[in-house]
C-alpha cells in the first residue's frame, strides 16, 4: 500500500505493478507532468507506458482488457500533440492506469 497525493489530498492506493522498477518509472513519469516548469513530452511518456505495458509486471498482473488499455493510452500518448493535453487530465488518466484507491 502506498500513501499517494493526489488531487489535494492524502489517499492510500494500492498499486496495479508487481515490481518496483515500473513503479518507479510510473512515480517518475507523475512527477515529470506535475512539474510545471518542465515541458510535457508525450512521445516519450507514451512510449515509457507502452514499454510498462509489455513488462512482466503487467502481462502477470493485469488482466486483458488492462493491458489493452495501457497499451492504447502509450500508443495515443506517443502520437500526440503536447499541446493539446492539459495536465492535470493526464496526470488523473495515468494515475487512476496504475493506482487503485482504497477507500
Amino acid at each position: 500500500m502506498l500513501n499517494v497525493y493526489y488531487q489535494g489530498e492524502q489517499m492510500q492506493c494500492e498499486t496495479l505493478l508487481s515490481t518496483d522498477n515500473d513503479l518507479r518509472k510510473v512515480l517518475n513519469i507523475l512527477q515529470n507532468v506535475n512539474d510545471k516548469k518542465q515541458p510535457i513530452n508525450l512521445h516519450e511518456i507514451g512510449a515509457t507506458i507502452f514499454d510498462i505495458a509489455s513488462s512482466y509486471s503487467c502481462i502477470h498482473g493485469m488482466d486483458s482488457v488492462q493491458k489493452q488499455a495501457l497499451a492504447n493510452l502509450g500508443y495515443i500518448l506517443f502520437t500526440r500533440n503536447e499541446n493539446t493535453v492539459s495536465r492535470e487530465h493526464l496526470y488523473e488518466k495515468i494515475f487512476l492506469t496504475f493506482f487503485e484507491i482504497v477507500e
